[in-house]
């Protein structure tokens, strides 16, 4: 698979718009492997990515079938239209209503980057609120790594907000979120 995506990527290099298009009738393809080499040749060129470009890999969330290609593409693309637009915050607000586990999963993963960076806290606490009680493994997981992301620059504010959460949350939440903080300051649930 590597070799695709090194293959692939000069042909569409400098040309935004076409591997967009490229990207996008891969995701129509339905086929993780496939996907992957689209999503890919858009990370190479993220730099030129624009919050308009948000609309278009809106439309591809709902083409994902798994944890990784959830991730690939939330992680590598949209948080990067976020990062250049925080108002998008509130379209992903809206995703984690979703039916769709793999969007709701996506509401938070898509600012993984920017809570690695110690950006927005504010906002991923209200994507965390919205996400703590789902009971599907897999946004569970999203939101965890999320919150431990967050917590490697705001360790106190993540703590208070576990603790806060501790009686309403899943253990795998808990779990995921902590394991950045020290392990004495870690929010695990009780008995």
């Amino acid at each position: 698979m590597q070799g695709d995506r090194r293959k692939f990527y000069p042909r569409v290099k400098g040309n935004l718009p076409l591997a967009i298009e490229v990207a996008g009738e891969l995701h129509k393809h339905g086929v993780f492997e496939v996907a992957v080499v689209g999503d890919y040749m858009l990370t190479r060129m993220k730099r030129n990515l624009t919050p308009a470009h948000f609309e278009t890999f809106d439309c591809w969330v709902d083409t994902l079938s798994n944890w990784a290609n959830t991730d690939g593409l939330c992680t590598g693309i949209i948080s990067e239209t976020i990062r250049k637009d925080p108002k998008l915050v509130e379209r992903l607000l809206d995703w984690t209503k979703s039916e769709n586990r793999w969007r709701r999963r996506a509401s938070a993963v898509s600012l993984v980057p920017i809570a690695r960076r110690g950006d927005m806290l504010d906002d991923i606490f209200r994507i965390a609120d919205r996400l703590m009680g789902d009971k599907d493994d897999m946004v569970q997981k999203g939101v965890g790594w999320l919150l431990k992301e967050a917590s490697k620059k705001h360790p106190d504010e993540v703590r208070e907000y576990l603790i806060k959460w501790r009686p309403r949350t899943s253990a795998l939440v808990l779990r995921y979120a902590s394991e950045k903080l020290p392990v004495d300051k870690r929010v695990l649930k009780r008995g």
